[in-house]
């Protein structure tokens, strides 16, 4: 475990105001002027994207929730409905080994 002094300054001010630091990448995405995509608000269009990236294996599920503006339940929960896997076959083996090595200790 790293020291006080091990820590850059922006995280330590960060720790000592109790706030976590701030990461922002702002994107402007312009979408083509075509009928069938006045439907849709920046919203739609955030969870569309998020789905698509996570779906893809481009991006974790916590990082495509944030995308979305959603916490991880309502994410799962949209996952489940639009029939994307949240959880995979390999996840399951790891979390059972891991279970089957703290069951042994």
């Amino acid at each position: 475990m790293r020291g006080r002094a091990d820590r850059a300054p922006l995280a330590e001010s960060a720790l000592e105001n109790h706030q976590l630091p701030a990461y922002s990448h702002d994107m402007t995405i312009t979408l083509p002027d075509d009928p069938a995509l006045q439907h849709l608000d920046e919203a739609q269009v955030r969870l569309e994207l998020a789905c698509g990236l996570f779906a893809s294996g481009r991006i974790s599920r916590g990082v495509a929730a944030r995308l979305a503006g959603l916490g991880s339940l309502p994410f799962d929960e949209e996952l489940f409905r639009r029939q994307i896997p949240s959880f995979t076959e390999e996840m399951l083996e790891q979390d059972l080994a891991a279970w089957q090595s703290m069951k042994q200790e």
